[in-house]
């Protein structure tokens, strides 16, 4: 594995530090705790939503549109585990001018918040206990972090974010499939995979204002970056499982680091500007490289069986 700069390490801290806001910062309610319908409470300038869990719904809907003013609108709905309507509700919240913070059960869970003329000023948290999730956020401002969590890492959760804009962190982890797109954001986008799921990973047209940092964790993963400015460094570590990697016509103003554990991996890397040093390391087994990064030597290059520049 390559070494990795004290930058990229701090990275990884964030990640962690980020994830802990959903049950510490911000008062999350107990785990588990379960409710007759899907709740919201505004406090402190927080709108805090508290989901269900399986056994009173196993399917769980969330909608929340932020309006003007601070101003919540939110609808959602239970079914039971044949897809049928058991309740519904939706209610208004005011005063919510900084956090918006959703703890859902042990259901399945879709959730989907955007914007409807308003911006989340502070943070916006996804925190979920169920096995198969899809969160979907577009067309929003949010002026501090935005955190998604699984606590089950899964390949059927999903998540899809597009056209948002991200004042400092965005921090996802316990997804399995990810679309990225038309986003960005100021500080740094750290994404793990958690699990041995298999990760599926989209990133286009993405801006990060300091470093994107990759684990994908165990499982077969598949990775395309595209049109994707790195303000820091880019750092993916694909781990075990047999891993695809593809970067392209993306711009890294500092260091490039890709680290393949065992099994046999492919990566394709072109039309990248590095600006820094990039390093290169297959891993165990048979693996193969195809980029046209000039400069490829063995101080950059390892363990990759197959190279063609």
């Amino acid at each position: 594995m390559s070494d990795r700069s004290g930058a990229v390490q701090r990275v990884a801290a964030v990640g962690v530090g980020l994830l802990a806001i959903a049950s510490t910062a911000l008062g999350a309610g107990p785990a588990g705790a379960a409710s007759v319908e899907t709740s919201g409470v505004v406090s402190g300038g927080t709108l805090r939503v508290t989901g269900v869990d399986a056994i009173d719904a196993p399917q769980e809907s969330v909608e929340l549109r932020v309006m003007g003013g601070g101003v919540v609108f939110m609808a959602w709905e239970h079914r039971n585990a044949s897809g049928q309507t058991m309740n519904a509700g939706q209610e208004t919240f005011t005063g919510v001018f900084q956090n918006v913070v959703l703890n859902l059960g042990t259901g399945d869970h879709d959730v989907f918040v955007t914007s409807a003329g308003g911006d989340i000023r502070g943070d916006l948290i996804v925190d979920t206990d169920g096995q198969r999730n899809d969160v979907r956020v577009s067309d929003l401002e949010i002026g501090d972090d935005a955190v998604f969590h699984a606590a089950l890492p899964s390949h059927e959760s999903l998540i899809d974010l597009e056209e948002m804009v991200v004042g400092d962190d965005l921090v996802i982890d316990g997804f399995g499939a990810l679309g990225l797109s038309r986003l960005a954001t100021k500080n740094d986008l750290v994404v793990d995979g958690g699990g041995p799921a298999d990760l599926i990973m989209d990133v286009d047209r993405v801006e990060v204002g300091d470093d994107l940092v990759v684990a994908t964790r165990a499982g077969n993963d598949e990775v395309s970056i595209d049109r994707t400015e790195v303000g820091g460094d880019l750092v993916m570590d694909m781990s075990e499982g047999k891993d695809l990697l593809v970067i392209v016509r993306s711009t890294v103003v500092e260091d490039l680091v890709v680290d393949f554990g065992p099994a046999d991996d492919q990566a394709f890397i072109f039309d990248v500007v590095v600006s820094a040093a990039f390093a290169l390391d297959g891993g165990d087994d048979f693996d193969r490289l195809e980029t046209n990064l000039p400069g490829l030597d063995p101080t950059n290059v390892h363990d990759f069986e197959q190279v063609y520049n």
